[in-house]
């Protein structure tokens, strides 16, 4: 299970700017030491900040992107998502 977490918006460490435009189904592509993950998106929802989030570990090749909800304040939106096979 890897979880990233970053800035939504429109500033210079915004790096999720547009992730409250991804739908299920739709594919994360990441780049990391010098091999590309292609990741399937299963659930997306929101949650109320607590300082903590509940994802549940489904398995080993899990994404998980969280930033504050563009839409509701107070919120965190959670993407979660499997390494393609």
């Amino acid at each position: 299970l890897t979880i990233i977490a970053a800035h939504s918006g429109t500033g210079p460490i915004a790096y999720f700017k547009d992730l409250d435009k991804l739908k299920q189904n739709d594919e994360i592509e990441i780049y990391y030491k010098d091999h590309y993950y292609t990741y399937i998106i299963k659930d997306i929802w929101n949650t109320k900040k607590t300082g903590s989030i509940n994802i549940p570990k489904q398995n080993n090749k899990q994404l998980v992107l969280t930033t504050c909800s563009p839409n509701k304040n107070n919120y965190q939106l959670i993407i979660n998502s499997t390494l393609k096979e």
